[in-house]
């Protein structure tokens, strides 16, 4: 799988080189960021088949969804976090008040705690497969 994906990217430069050569097509800077892109997907192609191994040889599918899930809890508290105050960031378009940004906020949480509570554990999912 890695050579046919590094096979893709040789290929995508390739291209983007006679594109550059024939018109002013990607300047440096774009060939770097297509460089980065295309080396970030190589990691997270080997990455996320890498990380399901693991986890299906470590965890056990019974309890293994429900432990998925205490893991996501801090990672749903810091996207709430980082929605409450991306104002603060300095990428918005408009000035927001404090009542928006704070309904903002406790919107991401709602909207977090209603998925996660939504995902099912390995036991429910064999008890509604089972008849």
């Amino acid at each position: 799988m890695c050579v046919c994906v590094c096979v893709c990217v040789c290929v995508c430069f390739a291209e983007a080189e006679k594109a550059a050569a024939r018109s002013a097509g990607l300047s440096v800077q774009g060939q770097v960021q297509l460089l980065a892109f295309c080396v970030f997907e190589v990691i997270v192609g080997i990455f996320w088949p890498s990380m399901m191994t693991m986890r299906a040889h470590y965890v056990p599918e019974e309890l293994r969804s429900t432990i998925i899930n205490f893991f996501r809890i801090p990672l749903n508290l810091f996207v709430c976090i980082i929605l409450y105050n991306v104002s603060g960031f300095g990428i918005h378009t408009h000035t927001h008040t404090h009542t928006e940004r704070k309904h903002r906020g406790l919107h991401a949480c709602a909207y977090t705690a209603i998925h996660a509570s939504e995902t099912p554990s390995g036991a429910q999912k064999k008890a509604e497969i089972r008849p």
